[in-house]
């Protein structure tokens, strides 16, 4: 029985070698030439173009999407949570697609929203966070 050695293994060696040159390399000027392009103060108004595009299509999916009984549910489950920045996030889209929402829901968010924004829910969020920057609630 013969065994299957390769016939040169400096030339395998060699060739892998390349290989891992050329990708690279392409990798390599592909990140340049995006950067690049991000750059170039004759792109800026293609890139504006683009953001406004995707603005205008997150727009439209939500004008589709948006109603009060898609709204509120996520408002409850946002005031449940404790998540300040859902609340504010959903209060902004119901004023952008005119939904009036519950009084009664609004008097609940504006509770948590003078309790989160105490003096002394402020300093302990702050104490948390310069203690340890990995578990702070505000960032994450």
């Amino acid at each position: 029985m013969t065994s299957r050695r390769p016939a040169n293994i400096w030339a395998r060696r060699a060739h892998r070698l390349a290989y891992g040159v050329l990708g690279c390399s392409t990798l390599g000027s592909l990140i340049l030439g995006g950067w690049l392009w991000a750059q170039n103060p004759l792109a800026r108004p293609l890139v504006a173009r683009s953001a406004e595009s995707a603005q205008a299509a997150l727009t439209r999916a939500m004008a589709w999407r948006v109603d009060a009984a898609w709204l509120v549910p996520q408002l409850e489950q946002a005031l449940a949570a404790g998540d300040y920045d859902d609340q504010l996030l959903l209060v902004q889209i119901a004023n952008a697609h005119d939904i009036a929402l519950p009084p009664d829901l609004l008097h609940r968010m504006a509770a948590f929203a003078e309790d989160a924004d105490s003096l002394t829910s402020r300093t302990a969020d702050c104490a948390a966070c310069a203690y340890d920057i990995a578990r702070c609630e505000r960032i994450a």
